[in-house]
């Protein structure tokens, strides 16, 4: 039988559990599961996610928009010119060139009154500008100062050299847009997520606290982009649209209180003070006599 003041022996080893593998990010133990991921594992799944957000987009405007706009330049007539930024066709007055329910192009050479179309959104083709109006409002885009014919032959030409570029833009730059406000939007909440798992008593480090706010991101981008492709084949509305957006920026806020409460708790380590590793200080025990 071991003295009153002989060593107490070593703890058994803690084993560590094995975290979950983070494979995706719509639960709230699939966005923890980042949180102990690596960067390049969760820059992985972000250039993916902005790569599908940049093809969604593309997709959207070669088939909803675009063929809008070519069916326009097709239904035009006669001879015109862009002069000192204003907009010369003869023989037009107010006509519709196209229409669909996603946007109508028109022409209005003669008055200054507002239109109201069917369309979602809807574009005016007036002497000075082009008058683009949507549920949001209208916005005036003004004309190129430089002298361009404006004519059907010389417009295909031109459209049909430059839809390729604008698809590839649009796609890149959104892909680029949505990557950084993951991680702009990250920087910024990443401290109060910090902050409320230090008040549950749960394990994370301010890296694990970025990653996991970057993981409820790529949620609400994903049910964004369904939004959108819900729209583009005509099974959601524009203001369904809208409430889906606005939606998509409030989810991260829902997910992330959810995903501190399956953190692991933090574990207060005691120290032994008649190990080895014993603070300085610590009187050592009194030595049995003989």
């Amino acid at each position: 039988m071991a003295g009153p003041f002989s060593p107490e022996p070593e703890p058994a080893p803690v084993v560590d559990t094995p975290r979950p593998r983070a494979w995706q990010p719509f639960t709230p133990r699939g966005i923890t599961a980042f949180a102990s991921a690596s960067f390049a594992w969760l820059f992985g799944f972000q250039v993916f996610v902005a790569l599908l957000a940049g093809a969604t987009v593309t997709w959207f405007l070669h088939t909803v928009w675009f063929p809008v706009a070519t069916e326009s330049i097709r239904n035009l007539t006669g001879e015109g010119a862009i002069r000192g930024g204003r907009l010369e066709i003869p023989g037009y007055g107010t006509q519709r060139l196209v229409t669909n329910g996603f946007l109508t192009v028109a022409i209005d050479l003669e008055t200054d009154q507002r239109h109201d179309y069917a369309a979602d959104v809807f574009a005016v083709l007036r002497h000075s500008n082009v008058e683009v109006c949507s549920l949001a409002g209208c916005v005036q885009l003004p004309y190129p100062v430089r002298e361009a014919p404006f004519t059907r032959l010389e417009l295909e030409a031109q459209w049909g050299a430059w839809q390729p570029f604008l698809l590839g833009i649009a796609g890149i730059t959104t892909a680029f847009a949505v990557l950084f406000s993951w991680w702009i939007l990250a920087t910024v909440y990443f401290l109060f997520v910090r902050l409320l798992a230090f008040f549950q008593d749960r394990e994370l480090t301010l890296g694990g606290s970025w990653r996991l706010c970057c993981a409820a991101l790529l949620a609400a981008t994903i049910f964004l982009l369904l939004g959108i492709v819900g729209y583009g084949v005509g099974m959601v509305e524009l203001i369904p649209l809208l409430l889906i957006a606005g939606l998509h920026v409030v989810i991260p806020w829902v997910l992330v209180p959810f995903a501190t409460t399956t953190l692991p708790r933090v574990t207060l380590k005691q120290n032994n003070p008649f190990s080895q590793g014993a603070p300085a200080g610590t009187p050592e025990p009194p030595k049995s006599q003989p």
